[in-house]
């Protein structure tokens, strides 16, 4: 193996500037493919036949409402005290309305219901549910989903 590569640079050497002649022509037909033949690019993917695959495709004819796109927004208490106290509540109360009124959400989690509260009680996580998947969420919902929480 090792004469091999020796002949190889030796005879590359040799012929250096034809070597580099056809590097230039593979990069420039690389670079002309590569424009000409690209196409648009598309955030869903699927493999029939396999368990994941099976998985989504059972989940969205069981529970359509689930098969969409999903957020989580963090959410600290306010003036550090908790989120079980009637304070605490009115604000995650406040960010689960703002949540549903989004364009294209299904709904949020309360979590103060399902337990997605810290152990200090200061910090939650909601889960927010969008009717379509990530590819199918416009600028627009977008934007107003990342505003949600801003007045508290």
């Amino acid at each position: 193996m090792a004469t091999l590569l020796y002949r190889l640079g030796r005879g590359s050497l040799r012929r250096r500037r034809l070597v580099v002649a056809i590097w230039l022509v593979v990069l420039v037909g690389l670079g002309l493919a590569a424009a000409f033949l690209r196409g648009p690019t598309a955030s869903n993917f699927t493999m029939p036949g396999t368990e994941s695959q099976r998985a989504l495709d059972l989940l969205s004819q069981q529970f359509p409402a689930a098969s969409g796109a999903t957020g989580t927004i963090a959410v600290k208490a306010p003036a550090d005290g908790q989120l079980a106290t009637p304070q605490g509540q009115a604000v995650v109360k406040e960010i689960i309305q703002e949540a549903t009124a989004v364009p294209g959400v299904v709904g949020a989690v309360d979590p103060l219901a399902v337990g997605a509260v810290s152990p200090d009680g200061q910090y939650a996580l909601f889960q927010v549910q969008f009717a379509g998947g990530a590819d199918e969420v416009d600028d627009a919902q977008r934007a107003a989903y990342e505003n949600i929480g801003a007045s508290t």
